[in-house]
């Protein structure tokens, strides 16, 4: 096992001194003749936690190599794209690691020398700075023009985007507040409502004030009372700076002093083509690396907005909109967005309550959708960004304390206690 890369190869070498496997194991440090150890190697493995690129599965691949690396990979689409390897099934378990290895090493090597050929020719990784420049050339129009902000007469108002030509001269919040269009959601205090610029779909939330009441009755239950728009507006455009996928933020307003009658309103781009994730579980059948990819996604989307200092309120499956185009192809990497941040709580860091709801909610809204043991165990090891087995020990009592907070909204909603074994997100076996 040749390893390259300039990481600190110290925390390993006893455990390869122990495996007695100190003459199988060579750390070559960083190196620039890749092309000479490629060319001399049999297949890369690359089970990596976390890698936003991954130049080093294409390069394997063009060099005729087989490829075994981890769904989390932005390259790791390619592997399977192209039939040039497989995605790690369980990265933990070096039984089934070596099981997936030996497969690929029988393998002939001229069938991998022609599917690099195959990928040359047929891949868009060359691609890649002619798209840098085409996205750069759309971020400095956008600079240029950057947003307008209307204050005059006690409101206050942020127009981005193509809405800036769309709404420039006008009042926005006569125009927000006659809108046209399908009403996706009425409730007393606030409607969501669905309209088209251009063929262009988007969506107005748009909020009447909370009343006294409301605010008085949060303050009793020691809550910060949400008065309007303002948290979604300020969640989203986090995420955004974050590069968390959720809804596009174009428009923001707000008027009055009153924060019991205080108005406002935000507008996001229609999100197109995408299907709530519990009814993508419920309505198809998922295959199981689908499912482990999937899991993956929403734990690092977990995790980083939790990192961030955000925590949710509504953290449900059904605040997750996955591309429809996984439906008909499960082995690409799904693109999954988060929604409905209008309850949003933003702070340096997500107090242990605010993240036990969140994760509780989570979990709750997945156990009618038959996940097993294993699966919640994949997402606790990518959220924890941990071994499973480390997280059962040393997240014991924050885990407890998650299952009951799902089992306790379970009870609440169905009147009886959920099918999830006590044993689920602890050490036990089953």
């Amino acid at each position: 096992l040749a390893v390259v890369g300039s990481g600190d190869s110290r925390p390993f070498l006893s455990l390869i001194a122990s495996l007695d496997l100190a003459n199988s194991v060579r750390f070559l440090g960083g190196r620039s003749d890749m092309a000479d150890i490629y060319a001399a190697g049999d297949m890369l493995l690359h089970s990596a936690y976390k890698e936003v690129t991954g130049n080093v599965i294409v390069e394997a691949m063009l060099c005729a190599l087989p490829v075994l690396t981890t769904p989390v990979c932005g390259y790791a689409h390619y592997v399977l794209d192209f039939a040039m390897g497989e995605l790690l099934q369980a990265p933990d378990d070096a039984r089934l690691v070596a099981t997936q290895m030996e497969k690929l090493l029988k393998v002939d090597a001229s069938y991998w020398t022609a599917k690099a050929k195959l990928f040359a020719i047929a891949s868009d990784i060359s691609s890649r700075p002619k798209c840098a420049v085409k996205e750069l050339e759309r971020l400095a129009c956008i600079s240029s023009v950057g947003p307008l902000v209307q204050s005059a007469a006690g409101q206050y108002v942020i127009l981005r985007d193509e809405l800036i030509d769309s709404w420039k001269g006008q009042d926005v919040f006569s125009l927000m507040e006659n809108m046209q269009g399908e009403i996706a959601r009425e409730m007393k205090d606030r409607q969501t409502l669905r309209f088209e610029i251009n063929g262009q779909g988007y969506y107005r939330k748009w909020h009447r004030g909370v009343g006294w009441q409301e605010i008085i009755k949060n303050c009793l239950q020691l809550r910060w009372p949400v008065l309007g728009a303002s948290n979604e507006w300020n969640a989203l455009n986090k995420l955004r700076a974050l590069s968390i996928p959720s809804l596009i933020p174009l428009a923001y307003g707000v008027r009055g002093k009153n924060p019991a009658r205080q108005q406002s309103f935000i507008v996001t781009r229609e999100l197109t083509d995408v299907i709530q994730l519990d009814h993508f579980f419920e309505q198809y059948s998922v295959d199981v690396m689908a499912k482990h990819r999937i899991l993956a996604s929403l734990a690092t989307i977990a995790r980083e907005l939790h990192a961030a200092g955000i925590n949710h309120r509504d953290f449900y499956l059904c605040h997750f909109m996955l591309k429809a185009q996984f439906i008909a192809n499960q082995h690409q990497m799904p693109e999954i967005y988060v929604v409905d941040l209008h309850r949003a709580q933003l702070r340096p860091q997500v107090p242990e309550r605010w993240l036990v709801k969140d994760l509780g909610s989570l979990l709750f809204s997945s156990l009618n959708l038959q996940f097993t043991r294993r699966d919640y165990l994949r997402f606790l090891q990518v959220y924890f960004a941990q071994d499973a087995r480390v997280v059962l020990v040393e997240q014991k009592v924050l885990l407890t304390k998650i299952a009951a907070r799902a089992r306790a909204t379970y009870r609440r909603d169905f009147g009886h206690e959920p099918l999830l074994p006590s044993h689920l997100l602890s050490g036990q076996r089953n």
